[in-house]
C-alpha cells in the first residue's frame, strides 16, 4: 500500500498520523505527517462540505411537518427573520 497507514476510503488523505514502518524498539508508534498547503487546504474544503451537508440535513428534518422541537421553531424563526441562511459555513 502506497504511504503506508491505517485509514482508507474517505478519510485517506486528509489523516493526520502514519504508523512508522520499523516497530522493534521503545520508541513512537505514531509520527506526524507534514501536510503541503495544499493538502491543508483541500482538506479544510473537505470538512466544510462535510459540515455543510450535515447542518443541511439537519434543517430539512427540523422543517417537516410534524417535528415540534424547541431547535426546529428556533431554525424556523431565523429563516423567517433573514434573507441569508444562517447555517451556512462562510467560503
Amino acid at each position: 500500500m502506497a504511504g503506508g497507514g491505517l485509514l482508507g476510503g474517505a478519510f485517506w488523505a486528509t489523516r493526520a498520523l502514519e504508523v512508522v514502518k520499523r516497530n522493534d524498539g521503545p520508541g513512537l508508534l505514531w509520527k506526524r505527517i507534514k501536510l503541503t498547503t495544499t493538502r491543508k487546504n483541500n482538506a479544510k474544503k473537505r470538512l466544510k462540505r462535510l459540515w455543510q451537508a450535515k447542518y443541511d440535513d439537519l434543517y430539512t428534518h427540523a422543517t417537516q411537518p410534524g417535528v415540534f422541537t424547541v431547535a426546529a421553531r428556533q431554525m424556523a424563526a431565523l429563516t423567517t427573520d433573514r434573507d441569508d441562511t444562517p447555517w451556512r459555513l462562510p467560503d
